[in-house]
């Protein structure tokens, strides 16, 4: 796994010779860095950075699934030949940092594009052949318009917090599960320490945050996860809090012993709904973990399975 850390150091040894040791240190970056963008699928990506879809003075930092996107520095247009002309730094995948735009492979700084506003919702991957009434994939959603009381709490939506040692806190509200995330802000002058804000996030319906998969080995909390695949502790614990018991009438995805690691799967539209037999679109397997459509390469527990091979 290459560290988003080591990238930043190589930033910083390509500019530090033309550093203004008298930036002013409360100027804003002209470029800002992106966190949890939805416009990109990190799911099933190892963490690392990767080349941007279509700006190559920007990279994609994966991290547990969830998908940043991050700015490389202004160019010193003093440098003529290293620049030429281009006002950023431009991202380099085989060296994985941010170099002068004369030895990168794209040079027209007019490839860079807007950056889009994330949407609250990630486009769909393939579609099953049947639309399910509910999209079944379980990304956090944004937060409710109307923000839910902090239950225990101590935290409030955009304070400062450290991203490098940071304690995710949870909590329900009407059978919905919310959390507190650090959302890590990397500076545009990559000689300075990142920053990072307190974000206030929801779990997609039915799902609840897992106290016992945490997001990270750095970080207390947990990833949001389907009601069914929670740890037993964790279902305890909801079903003891009556702001978390889950409304178990909801809609459920499944499949048979004989269909694991296949196109074939059912789906009801409450618990108590007869099965309604469905299948996924040709090439592409049914993964239970994330309720939806993938190719086998992208379903860890099928690999290996005869079906996929």
């Amino acid at each position: 796994m290459k560290n988003l850390a080591v990238l930043i150091l190589a930033v910083g040894a390509v500019i530090a010779a033309p550093f203004d040791e008298d930036l002013d240190e409360s100027a804003v970056p002209r470029r800002p860095n992106f966190d949890n963008v939805k416009y990109y699928d990190c799911s099933a990506k190892e963490n690392g950075n990767y080349l941007h879809p279509n700006d190559c003075t920007r990279f994609i930092t994966c991290s547990n699934g969830r998908a940043s996107d991050m700015a490389c520095p202004d160019c010193d247009v003093n440098n003529i030949k290293g620049c030429q002309g281009n006002p950023y730094l431009v991202y380099d995948v085989k060296n994985d940092t941010c170099d002068w735009p004369n030895v990168t492979p794209c040079h027209n700084s007019s490839s860079t594009t807007a950056v889009p506003i994330p949407d609250p919702s990630p486009p769909p991957t393939e579609a099953p052949t049947h639309p399910p009434t509910e999209t079944p994939t379980h990304p956090p959603t944004e937060a409710s318009t109307d923000p839910p009381a902090p239950g225990d709490c101590k935290y409030a939506e955009g304070d400062p917090c450290n991203p490098n040692d940071c304690d995710q806190c949870d909590y329900c509200v009407n059978k919905k599960s919310f959390y507190y995330r650090c959302a890590r802000v990397e500076p545009e002058n990559p000689l300075k320490p990142a920053t990072g804000t307190w974000v206030l996030e929801q779990c997609a319906e039915g799902d609840f945050v897992d106290d016992a998969n945490p997001l990270a080995a750095k970080l207390t909390g947990g990833q949001c996860t389907p009601w069914d695949f929670l740890h037993e502790a964790t279902k305890e614990k909801y079903k003891n809090d009556k702001n978390c018991i889950p409304d178990r009438e909801k809609c459920e995805y499944g499949q048979n012993a004989d269909q694991i690691c296949g196109p074939n799967y059912w789906f009801k539209e409450t618990t108590k709904s007869p099965k309604d037999e469905r299948s996924c679109p040709t090439g592409n397997i049914w993964d239970q973990q994330r309720q939806n459509c993938k190719p086998c390469k992208q379903v860890d527990s099928c690999k290996d399975h005869a079906t996929c091979i």
